[in-house]
């Protein structure tokens, strides 16, 4: 394992049993899924007519990411590769239901399925990182999730034109089979990943879930990145509908925006081929990524194509960046045995908070130009990423200085915690 950490690339990481599995699970279900997703917004529109209708499946799915919740007080009473497999049928179990959309009548079909997809999101996304935090050694967190979520990025390039290219040459059926084959593969692949010696049991008491929510704010380590990475999506939401006023200020049809995307997630899964950035901890990447993406938007207050064009590499460089660092953090900060509803608060809480924005930057559309979006988006990130942090030693604070944290190493920042809890420092 040593030499893997070593080098952690995705190939080192690949010969890890313990991480190979869940890597290739976790993206075979997350092809489908995102296959699967654009193609629902594309029929709710054909069907109804209306781009309302689509919006409504978007805001499905946010809003049932937030129902996460209401499973928090079994997700840890039970071994995380259980819930990682038992998720995965239930995507299988509910995607049939597609199938009996016909009309314009059966768009709430589509709108519940979107929901339930939300709640399955977010449930997965917690056992995964219970199941990592179990299998895979500190010293791998972070590379891990890099890996993951360059993995993720490659899937939003290919799957949505798959979905989109399927659904156009044969319809929804074919398209509605292919998820319901990724979740079972899924489901496969995560029985057969290794079994940690469970944290609890089936007969376990169920447990609550407002503990680890306060935890989320009272481990130093873990609110410090929680909260910067949720002052950064506070104001990331604005940017949902950001594509389309840019290619209509710029005077070209919307067909750019796919332009755009493609830019933004190629950027993301190049800046994850950085061997550096395996090697920062949660806090330093969460920096890194949010003023990454404030220098991105900045670019994008002068309007022309190709500094558009920069500022999406901008920006698609530094959100990964600032996902990883909270997965890692979530997966690293905080007793084992809780992770499960660690990771559900948190998800949960990030999910809230880009309903709220995606909410607010829609009524700020309504009367103010998409440069004030803009603008307000880079002076918040900038002060965000720039804002200096208290670092505790005995009775003294120290504060340091963004570049000096931006190179901190995983290793310094636990070492630093270590020596604020020795009296001797004092």
């Amino acid at each position: 394992m040593k030499a893997v950490t070593q080098q952690s690339g995705l190939l080192g990481l690949l010969r890890v049993r313990k991480v190979r599995l869940p890597l290739v699970a976790q993206t075979v279900s997350v092809f489908g899924d995102m296959a699967l997703f654009i193609t629902l917004a594309i029929w709710a529109k054909e069907l109804t007519g209306s781009s309302s209708a689509a919006g409504v499946v978007i805001l499905a799915l946010s809003t049932g990411s937030l129902t996460g919740p209401v499973t928090a007080r079994w997700i840890d009473a039970h071994p995380p590769r259980r819930w990682l497999i038992a998720a995965n049928l239930a995507g299988a179990a509910v995607t049939p239901a597609l199938l009996l959309v016909h009309s314009a009548g059966g768009v709430w079909i589509i709108h519940a399925v979107a929901f339930l997809y939300g709640l399955i999101g977010t449930v997965v996304s917690a056992a995964l990182t219970a199941y990592l935090k179990e299998t895979v050694p500190p010293e791998l967190a972070v590379p891990v999730n890099v890996e993951i979520r360059a993995l993720t990025e490659l899937m939003r390039i290919a799957a949505p034109a798959a979905g989109a290219g399927l659904y156009a040459l044969t319809g929804m059926q074919a398209v509605v089979l292919m998820d319901i084959v990724s979740f079972t593969a899924a489901a496969i692949l995560f029985s057969r990943c290794a079994t940690a010696e469970p944290k609890g049991t089936a007969s376990a008491p169920p447990q609550g879930f407002g503990e680890e929510a306060r935890a989320l704010i009272t481990d130093r380590r873990l609110r410090t990145v929680v909260l910067l990475v949720l002052g950064a999506h506070l104001v990331q939401g604005f940017a949902q509908t950001l594509g389309f006023l840019i290619a209509d200020a710029l005077g070209r049809d919307a067909s750019l925006v796919g332009v755009f995307v493609t830019v933004q997630a190629s950027a993301a899964f190049v800046i994850t081929r950085f061997q550096r950035i395996r090697a920062l901890s949660p806090l330093a990447l969460a920096r890194t990524g949010v003023l990454v993406a404030a220098v991105g938007y900045a670019i994008l207050l002068v309007p022309s194509l190709p500094t558009a064009m920069a500022a999406f590499v901008g920006v698609g460089a530094g959100l990964p960046l600032i996902l990883i660092a909270f997965a890692s953090a979530l997966q690293l900060y905080g007793p084992g045995e809780s992770t499960g509803r660690r990771a559900l608060a948190g998800y949960s809480a990030l999910g809230l908070v880009q309903v709220i924005s995606i909410g607010v930057g829609a009524a700020l559309a309504l009367f103010a130009s998409w440069q004030v979006l803009v603008l307000i988006m880079a002076i918040a990130l900038f002060g965000l990423g720039a804002a200096p942090v208290r670092v505790r030693s005995g009775q003294h604070a120290v504060r340091a200085s963004p570049a000096a944290r931006l190179t901190q190493r995983a290793a310094d920042e636990e070492g630093t915690t270590a020596r604020s809890h020795d009296p001797s420092s004092s």
